[in-house]
């Protein structure tokens, strides 16, 4: 009972994550649109469970996004999840308190990371596929918006747990540390 009940939180956080993706993107004008939300929500999980579902929630996440995207079948499916595992390993090993600025720091490795990965893909893609026609510098141009409004998102979420976490527990400390 326990694994089906695991299976399907998972399934519901798969579904739930893609669709307020999609309802960023088409809700919202150009600058809050470039919101990643599955990476920072995979970020927030990561920071509070430090589990390896995660993992299998960005991927379902990102294969049901990849149904809806104009990029070549893989190029999202494979940064996306390839970066929130690298995120995760990051989070086991090097930032291993759990500190807004690790949280931010991760954030920052993650976004970038993905988006590395995303315009090589797109590189090898369009190297390969003539048809393929993507503007790298609407992409490039993106990047920052993504980068910082992901910070802010993730900023704000875990900042709002560390202090549910802490009057929760009734315990006095900064939410900073």
């Amino acid at each position: 009972m326990n694994t089906m009940y695991k299976t399907a939180i998972i399934f519901f956080l798969i579904i739930f994550l893609a669709f307020i993706h999609i309802a960023t993107g088409y809700i919202f004008q150009y600058p809050v649109d470039t919101l990643n939300v599955i990476l920072g929500m995979c970020i927030i999980l990561t920071l509070i469970r430090g589990s390896g579902a995660i993992v299998w929630v960005a991927f379902g996440s990102y294969f049901l996004i990849e149904l809806f995207t104009i990029t070549p079948f893989g190029i999202v499916l494979f940064s996306g999840t390839i970066t929130v595992l690298l995120t995760f390993w990051l989070s086991e090993t090097v930032f291993t308190n759990q500190s807004i600025y690790a949280a931010l720091g991760i954030t920052f490795f993650a976004v970038f990371i993905y988006r590395l990965l995303y315009m090589i893909l797109l590189f090898v893609t369009d190297l390969t596929n003539a048809e393929v026609s993507i503007s790298k510098i609407a992409v490039l141009q993106s990047v920052g918006w993504e980068l910082s409004l992901t910070m802010v998102f993730v900023l704000i979420l875990y900042a709002l747990w560390q202090l549910w976490e802490r009057k929760k527990t009734k315990r006095p400390g900064t939410y900073f540390a």
